[in-house]
């Protein structure tokens, strides 16, 4: 089980971040991930210290360092003072030699600061994988970028791959401000061959060759087709069109034939079919019908996109 440490700052006098639901989103997408509950344990500590900060790195040797807070125009980032509560910054060479320290222990920092990449850029030297934020960025677009990333490493994804797919949902919601989020690698790194279980995942079995992801479109409307008439459920449709999905995409071959631009889209329908499934089961479990059967058809929005992409890609 890899540990993620989530340690935030919102110290007195400044901007007020929603800190708390960030983590909380972070968690949630962990958890609703195909492998996040398996592969991922998330703690968190809030109002850090920079005299409390080595301790909790030593206390639970995390394989991801999340800092969530804010950060200087200077590339500083602010931590509460132990006694007055105030902010106090440190500097980009004071966190790099701490990491440095620490390199072989942790594989991503990820700064969820505005102004970090200068940090970033440091640490790098040190650590794997280091993102950071190129300008101020706007809490929301932070919280969504951050909960798209994680939700990609817990199906398994590379670190790169994670990166791209956060990048592409916050280009896709139109989000407040400028696409800031960095990606610093450690010379000498590949993200795209960097998984957090420290090897990429084996593939699943790939389709006979004789069949491609269009070949099977047609059985893939079939079962929409039932799901449009109650003949199947949501959960019942997501698993089949996922297998088909996922083992066509393990091939890089068929990656490359249909394009970057359709791999993100596939997979981020996927992702968010993913989500509505497992928030439709919760509801259910709780016995809110009324919110449940709201999420059944958002669901069903989802299928309906998730259909017409694959449409598109075979004509």
């Amino acid at each position: 089980m890899n540990t993620i440490l989530f340690l935030s700052a919102n110290p007195k006098g400044t901007d007020e971040l929603d800190l708390i639901k960030e983590c909380n989103i972070i968690n949630q997408k962990i958890r609703a991930s195909a492998g996040g509950r398996d592969l991922f344990k998330l703690e968190q500590r809030h109002d850090i210290s920079i005299k409390a900060l080595i301790e909790e790195l030593l206390n639970y040797d995390p394989k991801i360092l999340h800092f969530s807070g804010h950060g200087s125009e200077k590339s500083a980032l602010i931590f509460t003072n132990e006694n007055t509560g105030q902010s106090e910054e440190v500097p980009p060479d004071a966190l790099a030699n701490l990491f440095k320290a620490l390199s072989n222990k942790i594989d991503v920092v990820f700064l969820n600061a505005c102004y970090s990449e200068k940090q970033a850029k440091a640490i790098a030297k040190h650590i794997n994988c280091v993102i950071g934020m190129s300008d101020a960025v706007y809490d929301t677009t932070a919280i969504e970028f951050a909960s798209m990333f994680y939700l990609s490493l817990g199906f398994k994804r590379s670190i790169k791959e994670a990166f791209d797919l956060a990048a592409v949902q916050i280009g896709m919601l139109s989000l407040p401000g400028p696409a800031v989020p960095q990606l610093i690698v450690k010379e000498g790194i590949d993200p795209s061959k960097l998984f957090i279980n420290g090897t990429a995942p084996p593939p699943p079995p790939p389709p006979p060759t004789s069949q491609t992801l269009c070949d099977q479109f047609e059985s893939l409307k079939q079962n929409h087709q039932k799901l449009l008439m109650q003949q199947i459920t949501i959960n019942e449709f997501f698993k089949v069109i996922a297998d088909s999905i996922f083992k066509f995409l393990s091939d890089s071959n068929n990656k490359k034939k249909i394009g970057e631009v359709n791999n993100n889209a596939l997979n981020l329908l996927l992702i968010n079919l993913s989500n509505k499934v497992n928030e439709y089961d919760s509801l259910n479990q709780l016995g809110n019908n009324g919110q449940a059967n709201i999420v059944r058809n958002e669901s069903m929005n989802v299928a309906q996109r998730l259909i017409d992409k694959l449409e598109d890609i075979c004509k």
